[in-house]
């Protein structure tokens, strides 16, 4: 199976609301206080703050797939993890690191960091290229079979590489 990250697997609303639904990368000092409604609050510092609670359709299916809280004879089935995110240093710390520790707080236990695919950070054009590239390598290189891909925009479902594509709503923002 392979989930996007941002509003598939974890919700940035209060971000999004905070800033007033404007996309900032980072503001100075890189603190998500929300003292204030309208205190701006940037991206990357939001995703490094760890934040982002689970959307808990998607956190049950991982849960499911993963075998936690299941039967005993339950029987694993891989997750992967293929995010827009670009794998940058910001106040000093990768942010695949920040990434997988918002992941294991909201509920996410025990991703491997080879099950998480970052986009580089020199990377151009669509998303989709980097997200198609990614599930590529998963089946045919490690020899996974997708049989799941879940994502919020047609960027996480394009290029094939999947038995069936599913995409959630996001009443928020389009990334092509």
């Amino acid at each position: 199976i392979v989930l996007d990250i941002d509003e598939t697997s974890l919700l940035n609303w209060p971000r999004i609301y905070q800033d007033d639904y404007a996309y900032i990368p980072s503001v100075p000092g890189g603190h998500c206080d929300f003292v204030q409604v309208g205190d701006p609050c940037g991206d990357l510092d939001w995703q490094q703050s760890a934040r982002a609670a689970a959307i808990g359709p998607t956190l049950a299916l991982y849960k499911l797939a993963r075998c936690i809280e299941q039967a005993a004879s339950c029987t694993k089935v891989d997750v992967f993890f293929v995010t827009g995110r670009r794998e940058q240093a910001h106040n000093d710390e990768m942010a695949s690191v920040w990434t997988l520790r918002n992941l294991q707080l909201a509920g996410f236990d025990g991703i491997a960091r080879d099950h998480l695919y970052m986009r580089d950070p020199a990377s151009t054009g669509s998303v989709s290229i980097h997200k198609t590239a990614a599930r590529t390598e998963i089946e045919d290189k490690l020899g996974f079979v997708i049989i799941a891909n879940v994502g919020d925009q047609n960027s996480d479902l394009v290029g094939g590489h999947a038995e069936m594509t599913f995409k959630v709503p996001n009443p928020f923002y389009f990334i092509d």
